[in-house]
């Protein structure tokens, strides 16, 4: 049985495809291992771009992107993601297709923000 949050992932995707931004099709989701596939046909984007040989549908890898984050920080799952379109119809190709997958971190560690204690 899927979990609660992708249910509401498959939902957000059936509602944009209504909406007419093209037909979403999941093809892969997996919260554990991080790389999750999305494809879109007849991406609204790319059909009023045509063929100009570059990605043009951008907006829906952060827009996916965000949606697989929410799921994830709702299950207190600590990952961050991030989304890129590998392929689209503007490129010439078959079809749109985006995959999130976690980010790769610098080892850095997080410092807290705020007013400067240092003297000048």
């Amino acid at each position: 049985m899927e979990s609660e949050g992708i249910e509401i992932i498959r939902k957000y995707l059936g509602s944009l495809s209504m909406r007419g931004w093209g037909s979403f099709e999941i093809l892969r989701l997996d919260e554990l291992e991080g790389e999750n596939r999305i494809r879109l046909r007849n991406s609204a984007f790319g059909e009023e771009y045509g063929k100009i040989g570059r990605t043009v549908c951008y907006c829906w890898s952060g827009a996916l992107a965000g949606s697989i984050q929410w799921n994830l920080d709702t299950k207190r799952i600590s990952k961050r993601v991030t989304g890129s379109e590998v392929t689209c119809i503007s490129k010439n190709d078959k079809y749109c297709e985006f995959v999130i997958r976690s980010k790769k971190t610098s080892g850095y560690t997080a410092v807290q923000c705020g007013p400067s204690k240092m003297k000048e």
